[in-house]
This record gives C-alpha cells, structure tokens and sequence, in this order.
C-alpha cells in the first residue's frame, strides 16, 4: 500500500507543471534584462552624440558671424560657448573640452590647413601654423579661403551609471565624443584682395 501511494505520488510531481514558468522566469530575466539596459544606452549614447554634434555646429556657426570687432572679444567666445547648454540639456552640459580655430588655405598645399589663431575654454590652444590631423572640407579646397572649425570632446556618461556595465558583460561605456565642424566666415573682414573675409579670435592674428 505504502508502495501504491508512493507510485501514485511521483506520478503526481511529474504531471504538475506550476514551476516551470518560475524556472523559465528565472533563465530568461537576466538576458531579458541586459537586452533591455543595453538598448536604452544604445538609445542614449546615439542622442548624446547628436547633442555634441548640434554643440560644434552651433558654435562654428556663431564664430563665423564674428564680432563687431576683429579680433573677437573673448566675453562674446564664452557667450558663444555658453549656448552648449541648452542645447546639450537634458545632459550635462559640463564639455571636456571647446577650441575653435580660424583657418586658412594655402597655394600648394590646399589639402593641409593653416590655424591662423585658436580659443580655447580647456587646455592650451592650437599652436599657430600648418595642422596635419585636420581635414580641408572640399568646397574650401582653394588658395585663400578662410573658415572657422569648432572641436568638441566630451566624455560620455551612462544614463544608469554602473548598473548597465554590471548586467551587460563586456560593455564598454567609458569613452569620449569627439567632434568637428567646418563652417564658412559670414563675418569678420578681408585682409587682401586675394583672400576671403576672416575671423580673428581674441589674442590672435590674420592670417599671414
């Protein structure tokens, strides 16, 4: 009889099925949830980026337009640099580093830049003279055009801090943003015949 019970008891545990979604629950969560952290940093950082971009082109843009003077003041740069901020909202609007640059183009050498003159809110500025790492737009590809370039880093901050890198193996979120824009001068004056109009930024000269 003991026998028959206990027959009848396995064959009860066997047929019952009230676990398995607790199991299957319990295999799935953590995948179900790093999937999910990892699209809302995806989501993030492609938005973060697109605030930079906004922030380099709004301040090229701004530079171009000179001042009423040449060179720039530099309270009008930081009014100009101050704009990140909405822009950059919801985000931290604290950039790691702004540095925009007044350059020109050079016969014989219209695929390699000349920084006339720098601003800077982080480290030291450009160093006047020819820069390799920056790359001549096409339609400045000419003896004597002038433009301005806004560079931006800043470094990118998870929107859950640690908790992503925790639950999705191998993520990487500790990286910075870096980036460029060229823009025509709107303002600013011509220093030869030959040249278009430039800005000069404060302390700095035209270009030679």
């Amino acid at each position: 009889m003991l026998r028959r019970a206990s027959a009848r008891s396995r064959r009860s545990f066997a047929r019952e099925d009230g676990g398995v979604a607790a199991i299957e629950f319990a295999l799935f969560a953590p995948l179900l949830i790093a999937l999910f952290l990892g699209c809302v940093e995806f989501v993030n950082a492609i938005d973060h980026r697109r605030k930079v971009n906004q922030v380099a082109r709004t301040i090229a843009d701004l530079t171009a337009q000179g001042d009423v003077q040449n060179p720039m003041s530099a309270s009008l740069l930081r009014d100009i640099f101050a704009s990140a901020v909405p822009i950059m909202a919801p985000y931290a609007s604290a950039l790691e580093e702004v540095r925009v640059l007044a350059v020109g183009v050079y016969a014989g050498k219209l695929g390699l830049p000349y920084v006339c003159s720098s601003w800077t809110t982080g480290s030291k500025p450009r160093s006047v003279g020819f820069a390799a790492d920056i790359d001549v737009p096409d339609n400045f590809k000419r003896f004597g055009a002038r433009y301005v370039v806004a560079e931006i880093r800043t470094p990118y901050r998870p929107v859950l801090g640690s908790l992503t890198s925790k639950f999705v193996k191998g993520l990487n979120l500790d990286f910075t943003w870096s980036e460029v824009a060229s823009w025509p001068v709107r303002g600013g004056g011509a220093y030869t015949i030959l040249t278009d109009a430039e800005v000069v930024l404060p302390n700095g000269k035209p270009c030679p």
